[in-house]
């Protein structure tokens, strides 16, 4: 829940960014929702997920390391739903054309 808030928040700073330049801005939540067809796609982000974690924790490999086999199993059980956060953002002069 901690990423949604954060994510939110980083789209909420977008939106004031453009707006403070004088764009007309919308804004429209997406998320992704990965299930059991989307197997091959939650392998890519768990692997680049945990990838990513052991890159800025070494120490942590192995907690990394277990966490990827556990979603992997879960993948391979068609036991995995994976909630990507996304909104989609169009920005455009306020005297533009739309």
């Amino acid at each position: 829940e901690f990423r949604r808030v954060l994510f939110r928040s980083a789209v909420a700073g977008a939106v004031r960014a453009f707006t403070a330049v004088g764009y007309q801005v919308e804004r429209d939540v997406s998320d992704w929702r990965l299930d059991a067809r989307d197997a091959d796609v939650q392998r890519i982000l768990v692997d680049g997920w945990a990838d990513a974690a052991t890159e800025m924790a070494p120490q942590d490999a192995r907690v990394f390391e277990a966490w990827r086999r556990r979603r992997h199993a879960h993948i391979d059980a068609g036991r995995s739903l994976i909630t990507v956060g996304h909104d989609d953002l169009a920005a455009w002069p306020t005297d533009a054309v739309r």
